[in-house]
């Protein structure tokens, strides 16, 4: 996204070939037709400079759901690790054989 900078024509362009491909992922009919970008509603809202502070209403209620998140990904961590071990056991236990 740096390639782009803060010139909005590219970053628009960019933006309406990702929501065709988004749109195209929802693997659905309307009509016998496929489901396209046409048949969706978004909202893209450039943003040039944006600040918060710590204590910002904004920052503030988000702190659950950034907490679920962290929690989350550590669990994925966790199961990845574990899967990797124990893969790795398998691995070694065909070598041994």
């Amino acid at each position: 996204m740096d390639h782009l900078g803060n010139i909005p024509e590219p970053l628009k362009a960019y933006t309406r070939e990702i929501m065709k491909e988004y749109a195209a992922a929802f693997n659905r009919e309307i009509n016998g037709r496929a489901f396209n970008v046409q048949d969706s509603k978004y909202f893209a809202k450039m943003e040039f400079h944006r600040t918060f502070k710590g204590t910002d209403p904004e920052i503030k209620e988000n702190d659950p759901f950034i907490k679920r998140i962290a929690t989350l990904e550590n669990e994925i961590q966790k199961y990845f690790h574990y899967a990797n071990l124990t893969q790795d056991n398998r691995n070694i236990s065909q070598e041994v054989s």
